[in-house]
């Protein structure tokens, strides 16, 4: 193969596989995130926070999760404040949440919480980043 023609397919090659790590990330980012959402009525805090509360963030990462409100205080705007601690954990996707929920990371300690505290929860699926 010529010189200039195998410079000139590298260069292609190249811009190819640019465009696509371009159009990857911007798939990415355009994702709708998605919400985990939950109530918490804890029955016996001493177990909850040390056996649950504090080892759950090890578990997010590997699905993208951070905790966006947990536990904090609860101000109704309208209606009756629903009873429990809130918690809003954000995922990059739909599924994210749904595999942590399922991990074999998580298990442990959903039996933790299960044990400890009643919990209403659901996954919120978000609207994708606007520019």
């Amino acid at each position: 193969m010529r010189p200039m023609t195998r410079r000139m397919l590298l260069v292609l090659a190249g811009c190819g596989l640019g465009m696509v790590g371009t159009l990857s990330s911007r798939a990415q980012q355009s994702a709708a995130p998605s919400f985990y959402v939950a109530m918490i009525e804890v029955r016996d805090a001493e177990r909850f926070r040390t056996e649950y509360a504090v080892k759950v963030p090890d578990t997010l990462g590997p699905f993208g999760g951070r905790i966006l409100a947990g536990g904090g205080r609860l101000e109704a705007l309208e209606g009756e404040p629903l009873p429990g601690r809130p918690v809003i954990i954000q995922f990059p996707s739909l599924d994210a949440p749904k595999g942590w929920y399922a991990s074999e990371a998580y298990a442990p300690l959903r039996a933790v919480r299960q044990a400890t505290a009643a919990t209403r929860s659901f996954v919120i699926e978000g609207r994708p980043p606007t520019n």
